[in-house]
């Protein structure tokens, strides 16, 4: 493959990414995600909203949901909000610490986005945990959660 010229190369690359396949650079699997903000997000961007108590600081999200609510499985969607620009991770105080302290905080946009105020993109496209693209319709909060929760 190294032979081919380097458009060829990267058309082969984005072409076969969809499905996974190895990047002929880095020789790791690649393969592209497409995340959709689904209605268990959107809750928990309301959740969060309401237990902030308006004051938008960092909260320990998955301690605060496990006190109040018994929902495994949303409770674990809403870090990829963070994709969306929607909410923050709190970056550890000390530098050799990660960032996964848990503690999250509502964005100005993610404050907008609950308060009905903008829409988003439907989804988000990943390649290497980074953000490649959005692609989808502009959605709004109450489209987010469908009608599987009522957005009062």
């Amino acid at each position: 493959m190294s032979q081919l010229p380097f458009s060829l190369i990267k058309q082969i690359f984005d072409e076969s990414v969809d499905e996974g396949t190895i990047c002929p650079v880095c020789e790791k699997f690649s393969k592209e995600y497409k995340r959709k903000l689904n209605s268990g997000m959107a809750w928990s961007l309301i959740m969060i909203y309401r237990l902030s108590n308006k004051n938008f600081e960092y909260i320990h999200v998955q301690n605060e949901f496990k006190k109040r609510f018994d929902l495994n499985a949303i409770r674990r969607e809403y870090p990829k909000l963070e994709h969306w620009g929607l909410i923050r991770r709190k970056k550890g105080v000390d530098p050799s610490q990660n960032s996964r302290t848990g503690y999250f905080q509502l964005t100005p946009k993610g404050i907008l986005f609950v308060e009905g105020k903008i829409k988003v993109k439907e989804r988000v496209h990943l390649l290497h945990g980074k953000i490649k693209e959005f692609s989808g319709d502009l959605i709004d909060i109450k489209q987010a959660l469908k009608n599987k929760f009522d957005y009062q």
